[in-house]
């Protein structure tokens, strides 16, 4: 298969390490594409292959069977429907949309396209979710009760000013929800196994004031169509990065993922696995380290022609759910989400 990467900023390190990783499998390379030239130019000699300074130009010379969207958040939609409009297969970084029409383009444009489309909510692919996810679906513990997430991560000024679209309405469109903390809110949802019914939230910006436009801090509050209710918190405001909490109230225990670690907590807390270390790990430790595991995946999915689990409409549903925090936010009202998405 020939892959394309467009955008070759931060994250797109672990992108080209997995298919770098990946490459025994019939996978090849052939071009980057970034409008910062110098960017471009580097990734394409570090990884022996193209570079484009335009990434419709390259679609359209190279006609690759993959393409990887690691551009900043306001871009995302554009880049994957043209991708689709060309019937190219899309990784595409989260979140895979920043407004209400941008997901119904993006799911419409995959429904209509013989591509298909991975969002990188990699995070589920990890040893220790991975396991939760089958013991709290085996109802060893009995049904879901409720449930509740925690992020405290630090980001402070020199993050913010390493990319001039970060901490932005206008192309990061949002702080800590739509960037950092996203990945847990979908880990807590996909965990649950529930569908929310309405969503409350409030956002601030604690100690960036002078530096963002967006929120470093959220708390959030849905309740789901059973009855059952979750909460939700989120900074990058602390003094240091933690690692995220899930938890899962069950009716007989709590099924708490740490990191890479479960628990099980009843009278006490019990450990009840442990994820080892991938030895593939790039980028930051808050990434974690399953990028390699879902982009195989999707490959795999490709070459079947296979569903894969993780598209366009199954990703949009955080992604909803964080739009509706803000309009939360920004109204002091509950947010219904069958009107919301409507």
């Amino acid at each position: 298969m020939k892959i394309n990467l467009v955008g070759c900023g931060g994250i797109s390190k672990c992108h080209l390490n997995a298919i770098n990783v990946l490459k025994d499998k019939d996978i090849e390379l052939t071009a980057v594409a970034d409008i910062v030239p110098e960017r471009a130019d580097r990734a394409a000699q570090d990884n022996n292959c193209r570079a484009y300074y335009d990434y419709i130009e390259m679609l359209d010379n190279e006609k690759p069977d993959v393409v990887h969207i690691c551009t900043p958040h306001y871009l995302h939609v554009e880049m994957a429907v043209e991708a689709l409009k060309r019937n190219i297969n899309v990784v595409l970084e989260k979140p895979c949309g920043t407004s209400a029409d941008g997901l119904k383009q993006l799911i419409k444009a995959e429904e209509k396209s013989n591509g298909k489309v991975a969002v990188c909510f990699q995070n589920r692919y990890n040893s220790s979710v991975v396991f939760a996810k089958e013991l709290i679906e085996s109802k060893k513990y009995g049904d879901v009760k409720s449930a509740r997430a925690v992020v405290t991560w630090r980001r402070d000024e020199d993050y913010y000013n390493a990319d001039e679209w970060r901490g932005t309405w206008a192309q990061e469109c949002g702080g800590v929800l739509i960037n950092q903390a996203i990945h847990t809110h979908d880990l807590m949802q996909y965990l649950c196994g529930k569908t929310t019914d309405t969503v409350e939230g409030h956002i601030s910006n604690f100690h960036l004031k002078e530096t963002i436009e967006v929120e470093d801090t959220a708390s959030v509050y849905f309740t789901y169509t059973d009855g059952s209710r979750a909460v939700y918190f989120a900074t990058n405001a602390a003094g240091s990065n933690s690692d995220p909490i899930v938890e899962i109230t069950c009716e007989k225990a709590v099924v708490r993922v740490e990191g890479s670690t479960v628990y099980k907590i009843d009278n006490g807390a019990q450990v009840i696995f442990s994820q080892k270390s991938e030895s593939d790990f790039v980028g930051k430790k808050e990434w974690g380290d399953s990028h390699t595991h879902l982009i195989s995946d999707f490959y795999d999915c490709v070459r079947a022609d296979k569903p894969f689990f993780i598209n366009a409409k199954e990703a949009s549903r955080a992604v909803y759910e964080l739009l509706a925090v803000y309009e939360s936010s920004k109204s002091g009202k509950t947010i219904v989400m069958k009107d919301f998405v409507k």
